[in-house]
C-alpha cells in the first residue's frame, strides 16, 4: 500500500480459452503505471498455427506454433485441471505473441499455508523459467513459485515471484 502512494499499478490481464483448456485465443494486457500505458493483444489463429502480436493497435507478423500452446496466465489455469503430486515434471509450450518456447514445471511437496481464507494443505508448483526467460528476454533471476490447494480444487492459495525492481506476492483472502 505503502508504494503505491508513489508508483501506481493498474494492470489488468485477461485470457481466453478454448473449452479443452489446451490453446489459447486470446491474451490481453492492459497496463497502467503512473502515467503510461501499455495495451498488448494476443490473437491465435489455429489454421494454420500462429500467434499475432499487436501494441497499441499496431500488429506485427504472425509467429507460427509446433502446436497447442498457451498464454502465460492460460498456464495457470491449465495447471489446476492436471494430476499433480510431489515429484512429477511436466512442459506447457507459452507464447508471447513474438516468441514461444517450453516452460518445464515441477511439482514439490508443499506446506499448511494459513491465510485470511483459512489453512490450507499446499502442493507447490515451480516452472523452470530459464529458458522462458531467454526466450522472452527476462531477468536471470526472475522466478515464480505458486502454493495450490492440495485437493480437488487446487486453489490457488499463494504466488510469489521474483521480478527486476522487487518481488511480488499475491495470497488468497475469501473464498465466495
Amino acid at each position: 500500500r505503502y508504494a503505491d502512494l508513489f508508483f501506481k499499478v493498474r494492470d489488468q490481464f485477461r485470457s481466453v480459452v478454448e473449452d479443452s483448456l489446451r490453446r489459447s485465443l486470446l491474451y490481453q494486457t492492459r497496463q497502467r503505471h503512473n502515467d503510461v500505458t501499455r495495451n498488448v493483444d494476443i490473437t491465435f489463429i489455429w489454421d494454420p498455427p500462429s500467434a499475432q502480436y499487436s501494441k497499441e493497435g499496431e500488429g506485427r507478423a504472425p509467429v507460427s506454433l509446433p502446436g497447442d500452446a498457451l498464454d502465460p496466465l492460460a498456464a495457470v489455469f491449465v495447471v489446476r485441471t492436471l494430476d499433480l503430486a510431489p515429484g512429477e515434471k511436466f512442459s506447457l509450450l507459452l507464447v508471447d505473441g513474438k516468441r514461444h518456447g517450453y516452460s518445464h514445471l515441477k511439482v514439490l511437496q508443499g506446506k499448511v499455508i494459513k491465510t485470511k481464507a483459512g489453512k490450507f494443505p499446499t502442493i507447490v508448483v515451480r516452472p523452470d523459467l530459464s529458458r522462458v526467460n531467454e526466450l522472452f528476454k527476462k531477468p536471470k533471476s526472475t522466478f515464480l513459485k505458486m502454493w495450490l490447494s492440495n485437493d480437488q480444487r487446487k486453489l490457488p492459495i499463494r504466488f510469489v515471484t521474483k521480478v527486476k525492481w522487487g518481488s511480488f506476492r499475491a495470497e488468497l483472502v475469501s473464498i465466495n
